[in-house]
C-alpha cells in the first residue's frame, strides 16, 4: 500500500498543539494580520524570533529584511479575533473595532497575553513559503492570561 505522505503529515501536525498568533505589519496606510501557529522562539541572545509565512498570503509582500512587525499570543478570549484574522474573505475587516493598538507605529493585539515587537533581520525562502528571522526591539506582556491553543484542527481554551 503506498502511503500518501501529505495526508500523513497533516495528521501529524494535527497532534501537536500550538499557540495561536497573530502577525500583525503596516506598510504606509495599509495594514495587514495573519493568524499563524508557525511560530517559534529562535535565540535568546539576541531574543529572536522565526515565523513561518505562505507566500501567498497577503502580510508576505510587506515583510522584507528590516520590516517591522508584532507576533502576538492570543489569549482564550481571543477565539473571535483569530478567526478574523485567518478568513481570507474578511480581510477587510481585521482592523475594524477596538482589538488594536499601536507602538512606535507598529500594530498590536491589545488583549493579548504578549506582543512581541519585531524587526525581521534575515529572510529564506522555502517552496510554498518563507522563514523570517526577526530580532524583538521590544515587547509587552500581560500575565493575567492564559494562551489560546490549536489541536486536532480546533481551538482548545
Amino acid at each position: 500500500m503506498e502511503q500518501n505522505i501529505n495526508t500523513d503529515f497533516l495528521e501529524a501536525m494535527r497532534k501537536m498543539t500550538s499557540t495561536v498568533t497573530v502577525i500583525a505589519s503596516r506598510e504606509g496606510d495599509t495594514q495587514y494580520a495573519m493568524t499563524a501557529t508557525s511560530v517559534v522562539s529562535l535565540t535568546l541572545e539576541p531574543p529572536s524570533m522565526l515565523i513561518c509565512i505562505n507566500k501567498n498570503a497577503s502580510i508576505h509582500s510587506i515583510l522584507s529584511e528590516k520590516a517591522k512587525l508584532s507576533i502576538n499570543i492570543l489569549s482564550t478570549d481571543q477565539k473571535e479575533f483569530s478567526e478574523l484574522c485567518s478568513n481570507k474573505s474578511r480581510e477587510n475587516d481585521r482592523f475594524k473595532g477596538d482589538d488594536w493598538s499601536y507602538q512606535d507605529d507598529i500594530p498590536y493585539a491589545t488583549n493579548s497575553v504578549s506582543s512581541l515587537f519585531c524587526e525581521c533581520k534575515q529572510v529564506i525562502d522555502y517552496e510554498t513559503h518563507s522563514i523570517f528571522m526577526c530580532k524583538i526591539i521590544s515587547l509587552i506582556n500581560n500575565d493575567s492570561r492564559d494562551c489560546l491553543l490549536y489541536h486536532n484542527a480546533s481551538y482548545n481554551v
